[in-house]
């Protein structure tokens, strides 16, 4: 372990632990049950997934950006895992995460929709 990951581990584990919170009480992965719809957006010139969420979603989010570094999270496609960025704070029950490449926005949006 080289000295960022102690590091961050260290953060992880004092936040988790101050917000009453166990790293291991939170699947850290966005999976269907997470979402309702997904759809491909351009915003700012970038091609990034527009996600409506459940409420486990939105709770989901809410306890991974306590306790987790903060903006990095995976959403599962039909078991292919991609890492994003959370673009911004939840909007109602909507989140746009990426950027994504057009051709992979295009092919997570569909396989999220099939």
């Amino acid at each position: 372990m080289n000295l960022k990951s102690l590091i961050i581990a260290t953060l992880i584990t004092y936040e988790s632990h101050a917000a009453g919170i166990l790293p291991s009480d939170v699947d850290p992965i966005l999976r269907s049950s997470d979402f309702t719809h997904a759809e491909e957006v351009t915003k700012q010139g970038a091609s990034v997934l527009r996600l409506n969420l459940t409420q486990t979603g939105i709770d989901k989010i809410e306890i991974l950006k306590k306790v987790q570094v903060k903006e990095k999270l995976t959403l599962e496609v039909k078991g292919k895992f991609y890492a994003f960025k959370l673009r911004e704070s939840i909007f109602g029950d909507q989140i746009d995460v990426g950027p994504f490449s057009p051709k992979i926005a295009h092919k997570i949006a569909e396989e999220l929709s099939a």
